[in-house]
């Protein structure tokens, strides 16, 4: 969250609680609009505006809708962004919706269950992030006079076809709002926390549950001892283990234990290892891994950073294997700044075992300009 109380740097309106995306710019791919949400004043801001990380300047964008608080937001590879219908409270009478930051068009995309009961859901880019399918889980109705009922239900939109809509999803086994997900190395997803009522810690459910997206299947997981209502967070860490912190059992108390997740695929057997000869490598490029491992593929995952139930910048970009030589495999960087913005990755190895490594960071960015 950014709370804004004044005009900061020519930004047009004060902004709080605000919704933020990344998006592409044909050079770095940097720049960050900044969307909706009521400005210091009370009132909905609704101009999107436009940050130039070079030029520290601001500019307007087309206004695609009044974007909800916290709206779901992800960018995809052709440079658009597409609002999943989760968020915050309620949706303003948004629809779920591709929108062109550029030309200002929006278009619609059907068949999400019950758009009004998706406040605090959470939205995911599955894994790999090459397939441009994006699900959304759970969530809750917005009820003034008590809590509201949480869902089970999840869609995932093919964002790649020609007419993109939702479609039905294995239901998860539990109803939850306040829920969080988490892309795992192994390119499964796990979801965590939440209530099948509006904070309400009663109603939480015993375990978390593991998404299959080839087998389309949930696995319930360990039993949570803590209860992860609204304000919790789950984050991966590059040694593959999940943090779930935070949370507010009661209004204005602050939950201060932390739990940590060991997967399942940490009781496979030895974690394979691999060196890389550099930290930072360029759009398009080869890179090579020194292992001995039996590989079975190589990602690069984006560091998560969750509120409010949802990571928009989570992603997990697939590598693809160009040629393998004794102790060694050589992968294909991405070359579009919009499926992988630039900045830094954990790159991870999974052998045949299913077994991830420990993840590497490595900075993704454009070459840098020859001397004059």
């Amino acid at each position: 969250m950014v709370l804004t109380v004044d005009n900061p740097d020519g930004q047009n309106s004060g902004r709080f609680r605000l919704a933020k995306g990344l998006a592409a710019d044909g050079s770095v791919g940097q720049r960050t609009p900044w969307l909706e949400v009521p400005d210091w004043q009370g009132f909905l801001s609704q101009t999107p505006e436009l940050f130039d990380p070079e030029k520290l300047t601001w500019s307007k964008l087309p206004v695609p809708g009044p974007i909800p608080m916290y709206a779901h937001l992800v960018l995809l590879a052709d440079g658009r962004i597409f609002y999943t219908g989760g968020q915050y409270g309620t949706n303003n009478g948004m629809r779920p919706s591709i929108w062109d930051p550029v030309l200002g068009s929006v278009i619609e995309v059907p068949g999400l269950y019950d758009p009004e009961s998706r406040s605090q859901s959470t939205s995911v880019l599955l894994p790999p992030a090459q397939a441009q399918r994006v699900m959304i889980l759970g969530g809750g109705a917005v009820d003034a006079h008590g809590p509201g009922m949480a869902l089970s239900d999840t869609r995932i939109a093919d964002l790649s076809a020609a007419v993109p809509a939702y479609q039905a999803a294995s239901p998860m086994t539990y109803a939850r709002m306040h829920v969080c997900v988490v892309v795992l190395p192994d390119r499964t997803v796990l979801a965590t926390g939440g209530s099948a009522m509006e904070e309400m810690a009663d109603a939480v459910p015993p375990s978390g549950e593991i998404y299959d997206p080839i087998a389309e299947t949930w696995t319930p997981t360990a039993p949570q001892r803590v209860a992860r209502l609204y304000h919790s967070v789950a984050l991966l860490t590059p040694d593959g283990k999940v943090v779930t912190a935070g949370s507010n059992p009661r209004r204005k108390t602050e939950e201060l234990r932390i739990e940590v997740f060991w997967p399942p695929y940490l009781f496979r057997g030895a974690r394979p290892e691999f060196e890389m000869i550099s930290g930072t490598v360029e759009y398009g490029a080869t890179l090579t891994l020194t292992t001995s491992a039996a590989v079975r593929e190589v990602s690069i995952m984006h560091p998560t950073s969750c509120t409010h139930s949802c990571d928009n910048n989570q992603r997990l970009i697939d590598l693809p294997i160009t040629a393998t030589a004794a102790g060694a495999v050589s992968v294909a960087m991405p070359s579009n700044p919009a499926l992988a913005p630039p900045g830094w990755y954990l790159v991870v190895v999974v052998d045949t075992g299913g077994v991830p490594s420990v993840g590497q960071w490595l900075q993704l960015g454009v070459a840098a300009p020859s001397p004059v």
